[in-house]
C-alpha cells in the first residue's frame, strides 16, 4: 500500500510543477479600489498561465523573453508595455474579456522583434495569431465574441478593419504570411560594431529647429537589439508623438525595421527608427497616418553611437 500511495505522490509531482507559468507576470492594482479585479487576473494567470504561454509560443513560432513582466490594474485604455514599462489592464472588463485582453497584450510584447510593413502593422501582425491562440485555448464561440468585441472599439485604432482583414485569410493563410514575416526577424542588421551599450545620438537633417535627440542602443552579437529615447512632442511638430520613452527593436533588411510603440493613451506612432539596408545611419519619423497607423515621413537624419563607458 505504501508502495502505491508513493507512486502516485511522484506521478502527481510534475503536474504541480507544471501549473507554474514559466513566465512571470505580478499583477497589482493602481489602487485599493481594484483590488478585486487584480485578484481575478491573478487567478487567471496562476490556472492557466503555463497553458496560455505554450499556445502563444506553439502558435506564433516564438518564445517569451525571459524578462518578468509587472501588470498594473487600472481603468483606463489596456496597453502592453514593453521592457520594464509596465503592462496596463481594465479592471473593468467581464472574465472572458479579462482573459482575451491579457492574451492581446501578452501578444504584443510576444511579437515585440518581429518586423512590421506598410501593409503589416502591430496588430495586423497580431491578428495572424491572435484568434488561433484565443480559438485554441478556449473554443471558436469564444474567438468569435472577442473579435466582435474588440470590433466595438473606436477611437484608438481601426480595430473592425484590421479584424476583417485578418479573417478574410484562411487559419493556413494567416499562418503562412506569419511565418514570412517571422522569418525576416532572423535577418537583424549586423553593423559591425562590439557587443555592448552605447550612447546614440540623433541629428534630424531636414528641419534646422528640431535640436539632437541622445538616448542609447544595445547590440548583441553584432545586431542592433534595441534602442531607448525620451522624445517630446514640442521636439517633432505635426507629429503625434507624447512625452515618454520610446523603444525600437530592429531586424530585416527593409525601412520597414522597427516596431513601433503605444503612446500614452495607445496613441501612436511614438517613435521610428528605420535602418535601411545601404543606410545604416539613417532614421525618420512619420506623421500620423489613417486610423493613427504610421504615416510618410516627416523628419529623417543622421545618428551617430560611441561606447557607453561602464558604471
Amino acid at each position: 500500500m505504501e508502495r502505491i500511495f508513493a507512486s502516485i505522490l511522484l506521478a502527481l509531482v510534475p503536474l504541480a510543477f507544471a501549473q507554474a507559468p514559466r513566465v512571470k507576470v505580478s499583477f497589482s492594482p493602481e489602487s485599493e479600489q481594484y483590488a478585486q479585479a487584480t485578484r481575478e487576473y491573478q487567478a487567471v494567470w496562476d490556472s492557466e498561465g503555463q497553458r496560455i504561454i505554450e499556445a502563444m509560443e506553439r502558435i506564433a513560432g516564438v518564445q517569451f523573453p525571459g524578462d518578468d513582466i509587472r501588470a498594473i490594474v487600472y481603468e483606463g485604455v489596456s496597453r502592453s508595455g514593453v521592457g520594464d514599462e509596465p503592462m496596463k489592464l481594465r479592471a473593468s472588463y467581464p472574465p472572458d474579456v479579462k482573459k482575451a485582453t491579457l492574451i492581446h497584450e501578452l501578444g504584443h510584447r510576444l511579437i515585440a522583434r518581429i518586423p512590421k510593413t506598410n501593409e503589416l502593422d502591430e496588430h495586423r501582425v497580431l491578428f495572424l495569431v491572435l484568434y488561433d491562440m484565443w480559438e485554441s485555448l478556449y473554443g471558436k464561440d469564444f474567438a468569435d465574441q472577442m473579435v466582435a468585441v474588440e470590433k466595438k472599439r473606436k477611437g484608438l485604432y481601426d480595430y473592425e478593419s484590421a479584424w476583417q482583414w485578418a479573417l478574410s485569410l484562411s487559419t493556413e493563410e494567416r499562418a503562412t504570411k506569419f511565418k514570412a514575416v517571422r522569418e525576416l526577424a532572423g535577418k537583424a542588421l549586423n553593423l559591425g560594431l562590439v557587443d555592448g551599450r552605447y550612447n546614440v545620438t540623433l541629428e534630424v537633417t531636414n528641419a534646422q529647429n528640431v535640436p539632437n535627440i541622445v538616448g542609447t542602443m544595445t547590440v548583441t552579437g553584432g545586431n542592433i537589439a534595441g534602442w531607448r529615447f525620451v522624445v517630446d512632442a514640442n521636439i517633432f511638430p505635426g507629429t503625434s508623438i507624447s512625452q515618454g520613452v520610446g523603444t525600437c527593436f530592429l531586424a530585416g533588411q527593409t525601412q520597414d525595421q522597427c516596431a513601433f510603440e503605444f503612446g500614452p493613451n495607445n496613441t501612436h506612432p511614438r517613435f521610428f527608427i528605420a535602418v535601411a539596408a545601404g543606410k545604416r545611419n539613417w532614421f525618420y519619423v512619420p506623421e500620423a497616418g489613417p486610423g493613427g497607423s504610421r504615416g510618410a515621413a516627416k523628419y529623417i537624419g543622421t545618428w551617430q553611437a560611441t561606447a557607453a563607458p561602464d558604471n
